[in-house]
């Protein structure tokens, strides 16, 4: 009776340890926080032993919605389109990064070849049209009249009485841009910084 009963006692201790060990002992189950394990409980981040049933529903709702669609992960994986938008405007950044002006997008200031441009204030009107050629231009550096006189608008100048007063304006603000500023009329290659084409528009030459 006596081994019988020692034979069972041992059975029941010989079923038990292997999952105290499975749980304990393997050190690459107790580190993984995810990992299914024979006891249907898996270890947390916070060390603590959890239902991996409820774990694994709790883990379902958060990433399909009621429809059942996976739609987390497509959010988190950009379309083709918006990996070449994100592309190209890295590749503009960079190219805007070695040209003659530079602008810290942090401080707003600008630089030319690494060194800070000065103005004598920055609420006037060689100074919007300054930005507005380097933040509104096209690839070519070429900004029309039309966006320049919008421009100043937007920021609180006063909208003019005809075209010829727009024209005044912008000239006017183009002078004082070289007068109250530090930056040079020509580029080190003897090339106009901002270049006029009749009637058109602007082109802040910035290679």
């Amino acid at each position: 009776m006596k081994s019988k009963q020692n034979k069972k006692r041992g059975n029941i201790s010989r079923a038990k340890k292997p999952k105290m060990v499975d749980l304990f002992d393997n050190a690459e189950l107790s580190t993984s926080p995810f990992h299914k394990m024979k006891t249907g409980a898996y270890l947390n981040k916070k060390g603590e032993w959890k239902n991996y049933a409820i774990f694994r529903k709790k883990t379902h709702d958060e990433l399909f919605n009621e429809e059942g669609v996976f739609s987390k992960k497509e959010e988190q994986n950009p379309s083709p389109i918006q990996n070449t938008e994100m592309s190209e405007k890295k590749q503009i950044k960079t190219k805007k990064r070695n040209c003659l002006i530079t602008r810290n997008e942090q401080t707003g200031d600008f630089y030319y070849k690494n060194k800070p441009i000065e103005f004598k204030g920055k609420n006037t009107i060689y100074f919007w049209i300054f930005e507005c050629l380097y933040e509104k231009s096209d690839l070519e550096g070429f900004c029309s009249y039309e966006n320049i006189d919008k421009y100043l608008i937007e920021h609180g100048k006063e909208e003019c009485e005809d075209w010829r007063q727009v024209m005044n304006r912008i000239k006017n603000g183009i002078t004082n841009l070289f007068r109250y500023s530090n930056l040079p009329k020509k580029t080190p290659n003897n090339k106009d910084l901002i270049q006029k084409t009749r009637g058109e528009g602007l082109t802040l030459y910035n290679p």
